[in-house]
């Protein structure tokens, strides 16, 4: 579950290193997001090398796709990543990167 101030790491060759959630969308006053919901970020870091779709300090949408709090599956399963995980996306949903990773 990712509130406010969450830092996640994006898994795509967009350029960002580590972004900070601001908000959860889908709902009145949200304060989780799960696996699968749309976010609005703020790039923190960048990566050192390569090319660079994003600056630091750009706001952005991404896709929630890991979480470290386990996600319970209707058939009694549940499944934990290592670490929080998003792809940042833009305003119509397509992923900024070219390469996804993990």
């Amino acid at each position: 579950m990712i509130q406010a101030e969450s830092w996640l790491t994006p898994i795509d060759n967009s350029g960002a290193r580590a972004v900070e959630c601001i908000r959860a969308l889908g709902g009145f006053h949200r304060a989780f997001a799960a696996p699968g919901d749309r976010l609005v970020v703020s790039v923190k870091r960048l990566r050192r090398t390569g090319a660079r779709k994003v600056q630091a300090g750009e706001v952005h949408l991404a896709l929630l796709v890991r979480t470290r709090f386990p996600t319970r599956f209707l058939d009694g399963t549940s499944s934990r990543a290592e670490g929080n995980r998003v792809l940042l996306i833009n305003r119509k949903g397509r992923i900024l990167g070219t390469r996804l990773f993990g």
